[in-house]
């Protein structure tokens, strides 16, 4: 599971958005569009190996794109 969250900052103009992706989550604790800040918990941290052994792990990522992707 992942989720996206669109922030308030421009990259570059007003049409370039600053996106945060979070990855491999167990659960997402909000819905489209919830405002978040931060402090929100907006999910919780997954376990993607297929073995028994917790390996509870997150990727994030920033990345630029047209405003209003989310």
């Amino acid at each position: 599971m992942y989720i996206v969250i669109e922030t308030d900052y421009y990259a570059f103009d007003s049409t370039q958005k600053i996106y945060i992706v979070y990855m491999h989550m167990d659960s997402i604790s909000v819905s489209v569009g919830d405002r978040v800040d931060q402090l929100s918990k907006v999910g919780q941290s997954g376990n993607t190996t297929t073995s028994d052994e917790k390996n509870y792990h997150l990727h994030c990522g920033i990345f630029v794109a047209q405003a209003g992707l989310t």
